[in-house]
């Protein structure tokens, strides 16, 4: 099982699909938690990459991009 956890530093819009669902969009406040379980694979797409921090299996993850542009992730 993979666990990905997001937390918010400022209002965040986060959209998430596992494992080839249909994404949820997530609109997030500051200090505000998401945990998410998937078996296989997770496709993240940020509108701010500096308005979230994510943790995949409890491990930071590092987001690549500029503040204020919009990054997409698959993890693994």
């Amino acid at each position: 099982m993979l666990l990905l956890e997001i937390f918010s530093a400022g209002k965040a819009h986060v959209k998430v699909s596992h494992d080839g669902s249909l994404p949820k969009t997530y609109v997030m406040k500051q200090d505000e938690r998401v945990l998410i379980r998937a078996v296989e694979c997770f496709n993240i797409l940020l509108e701010d990459k500096c308005a979230v921090a994510l943790f995949y299996n409890g491990r930071p993850v590092s987001i690549p991009g500029q503040c204020g542009r919009p990054v997409n992730l698959w993890i693994p």
